[in-house]
């Protein structure tokens, strides 16, 4: 290409960095409203739950249903996902963990099963 073909070249698409209008326009939106979505689900599980509780029956399971249903949905905004985690060792000196809590020689007998 020549040098002249290069700059007359118009740009494509949203320019790098700017703020996408709607994206903007939905946060402004949102920070405004008087109730957050968030705010409406949780009010929404706590009445199902409530309900559920003087509810009998099949009405019962439907309401509890419904309220776990609802806190499914709003667990991964309220609770952090807890990672997975692998413990290593040595195939020749496995791991071991020792536990002592306090008690009486009369205890620790029955639980060895040595008591007289």
């Amino acid at each position: 290409m020549t040098e002249t073909a290069q700059t007359t070249k118009k740009p494509r698409g949203r320019p790098k960095g700017s703020p996408a209008i709607a994206g903007r326009e939905r946060s402004r939106a949102l920070a405004q409203a008087e109730v957050k979505p968030l705010d409406v689900m949780l009010q929404t599980m706590a009445e199902r739950w409530k309900a559920a509780q003087v509810a009998e029956g099949d009405d019962r399971t439907k309401l509890q249903n419904e309220a776990c249903t609802v806190a499914e949905k709003v667990a991964p905004y309220l609770h952090a996902r807890l990672q997975a985690t692998t413990i290593k060792g040595d195939a020749d000196q496995p791991l071991s963990f020792t536990v002592s809590l306090p008690a009486s020689e009369a205890l620790r007998a029955m639980i060895r099963g040595t008591d007289k």
